[in-house]
Order: C-alpha cells, then structure tokens, then sequence
C-alpha cells in the first residue's frame, strides 16, 4: 500500500510539474526590450559598436509586445506585425507590414531572456531579449 501511495504521489508531482511547464509560443507571450545586440560573424567588432551606437536610441526604447493575434513594436512608431513560433520554438518568424517575412534563429529562450540572430544578408547580429515587467 505504501509503494502505491508513493507511486501515485510522483506520478501527481510529475502531471503538476508538466501542466505547469509553458510552450515556446507561451514563453514568447509579453513585452520584451532589447538587452543588447552583440558581434556577429560577418561583422567586426568596431562595426557592431558603430552599429549599437547608430541605433542605440532605438536598442534603449524599442518594445516588442507579443500577443496571440499580433506583435506590436513601439518604437520609433507603433508597427503592427504578424509573428508565427516553429513548433520546436527554433524560428520566429515576423510579418512586417512593409517589409514583408523576417526569420530570426532562437538562439535560447526562457521566461526571462530571448535570444535571437538575425540574418541581414550582408551580416548577423545576435539579439538578447529581456522581459518587460
């Protein structure tokens, strides 16, 4: 009787645990600011603090807000995109309204911390995320 209570009681602490664990497309869900943007392997570090201090307005005030139906980016001016999350959470794909289909490769990602890598042809960057309390 005792090693089916035990039993039982893990099996409940393993259904809680599981049930409580987010998917990628939930964790995404929030408001997120830029951490900071770091050196890519086309791009030299020179250029990645000319580029950081070019948009550094940008990197201190620009707020992805993540919801079911949208993303919002509040900054410079509110755009309003479409945003889909591969089920193994490995791609974020954006919808710009202008700029049409944008990929960024999850680096990792968790409740606190997004990091992505952007692909702008000529060069990557690699994105670090923070979550907006």
């Amino acid at each position: 009787m005792k090693k089916f209570a035990i039993i039982s009681l893990v099996i409940s602490v393993l259904l809680v645990l599981n049930a409580c664990k987010k998917t990628p497309q939930e964790m995404v869900i929030g408001k997120w600011k830029i951490d900071k943007i770091e050196n890519s392997e086309k791009m030299g570090d020179a250029e990645i603090e000319m580029f950081n201090r070019i948009n550094k307005d940008k990197i201190d005030n620009e707020i992805f807000d993540f919801s079911i139906e949208k993303l919002s980016i509040k900054y410079p001016q509110e755009a309003v995109c479409q945003w889909d999350l591969s089920e193994d959470g490995k791609t974020l794909t954006v919808y710009y309204p202008e700029d049409g289909e944008h990929k960024y490769e999850i680096i990792s990602m968790d409740k606190n911390q997004i990091v992505w890598k952007e692909d702008f042809e000529d060069f990557y960057h690699t994105t670090t995320l923070i979550k907006v309390k």
